[in-house]
């Protein structure tokens, strides 16, 4: 964790046109130079030496990556001298991308999808007599894709790339710890790992976690763009409560969230692999994970029920899910108890109105800006703590009366 106010922004849209250079050494000197910015988040005196010191980026490599910076308009150097200042351009006045150029033969098949005034289906094959420019039309509208002159709509439709929209003055703050730059006690800092991995899908995904991530709204990055499915049973009944058992399925992710867009290959035959690879790199690292929370119901409207613990959770949900599983193994029989064991990773007793509750993984990150938003989260822990202590209380009174437990699955 870090000291309170510890902690730096960098805009998400300037971010995303960063990344768009390929640069690992760039992103990187551009995390060191954000961390040391003043309260306008823009003016730094940070430098060579310190993008050396934090991120083990030799001096030769730290100052073409400045170089490399300044010369893309995305920062400006303020002061020279042995002492330079720097300001990060705000993503407003940054340049825009201009598309590539394109063939004769590329600017005819545009043309034919621009006549069709509308997304148009590109076969994979062509014969030569037939109105697309080559053989292979739909290997020309993918390039033409990633030259910026053309969308990929998916099922081989494609349309004309849309004139970029002005841009908000209004700064699209990506709020980070300032640990993952600096590290926290003697472990290494997130951003030297990853730039020693030399995965820069990763680390633009790392960063654009903490952009999605909300722990005041939804404990973590939010269900409906990205995570862990678990399987739910009814298992048996107690009085008017019923044990649910739970258990992990498979990952799950919304193609169209600003999160996992970014990453997607609509060429590929699995478009969000490359989202699902460097996000399980991440998780081999610890640098996240997913935190399983039982949530009112499968909706965008549903908000958090109760946690349940996992990796990155506070010693208050891991208490209450613990509790809770240890409620629900006090009210089924043994014999029920004996079928369970092994089979469901949690068990939950539920009342009927929360009978639409469903566990799902939440992906969480190990380190945390100390902002004001966080802390308002944190403040539920005492909340927590009362769950645990009701269903403590639960646990020891189904201890003592299990003739009234039943089975919702096996006959007796």
């Amino acid at each position: 964790m870090t000291a309170r106010g510890n902690f730096f922004a960098v805009d998400r849209r300037a971010w995303a046109a960063l990344c768009g250079l390929g640069s690992m050494n760039a992103a990187v000197a551009y995390l060191v130079l954000a961390r040391g910015t003043l309260s306008d988040m823009r003016t730094t005196a940070w430098s060579v030496k310190t993008i050396e010191t934090h991120t083990g980026v030799p001096r030769h490599l730290a100052q073409a990556a400045i170089r490399r910076l300044v010369a893309e308009g995305l920062v400006r150097q303020t002061r020279g001298g042995t002492k330079p200042l720097y300001y990060l351009v705000a993503a407003h006045d940054l340049p825009g991308p201009t598309p590539a150029r394109i063939t004769a033969t590329e600017a005819e098949l545009v043309r034919i999808i621009e006549d069709a005034g509308r997304s148009t289906f590109v076969p994979k094959t062509a014969k030569m007599d037939s109105d697309w420019p080559v053989t292979t039309p739909y290997e020309l509208a993918c390039g033409l894709v990633r030259k910026g002159h053309l969308t990929n709509d998916g099922r081989q439709f494609f349309g004309l790339a849309l004139a970029p929209q002005p841009m908000s003055e209004e700064p699209d703050w990506i709020w980070l710890p300032a640990s993952i730059v600096t590290g926290a006690a003697d472990e290494r800092p997130p951003v030297e790992l990853l730039r020693q991995a030399q995965d820069q899908t990763a680390l633009r995904l790392f960063v654009d976690l903490y952009h999605a991530q909300s722990l005041p709204r939804a404990s973590g990055v939010h269900w409906r763009t990205v995570r862990l499915n678990y399987t739910k049973e009814a298992i048996g009944t107690y009085g008017a409560h019923t044990v649910w058992g739970f258990s992990r399925a498979r990952s799950e992710a919304w193609p169209n969230c600003p999160l996992v867009k970014p990453f997607l290959d609509q060429s590929s035959e699995q478009p969000a692999q490359r989202f699902f690879d460097a996000l399980a790199f991440l998780i081999r690292l610890g640098l996240v994970a997913y935190t399983p929370h039982l949530i009112e119901a499968d909706t965008d409207e549903a908000a958090v029920l109760f946690p349940v613990g996992g990796a990155m959770a506070v010693r208050e949900e891991r208490a209450l899910g613990d509790a809770a599983h240890t409620a629900g193994l006090a009210m089924i029989t043994d014999w029920q108890e004996k079928l369970a064991d092994g089979s469901y990773e949690h068990l939950f007793p539920l009342l009927p109105h929360q009978g639409n509750a469903v566990m799902v993984g939440l992906l969480r990150l190990r380190y945390q800006a100390d902002t004001a938003a966080n802390a308002e989260w944190g403040e539920r822990r005492s909340q927590w703590a009362e769950e645990a202590r009701k269903f403590e209380e639960l646990a020891e009174k189904a201890q003592s009366s299990q003739r009234f437990a039943t089975s919702t699955q096996y006959p007796i």
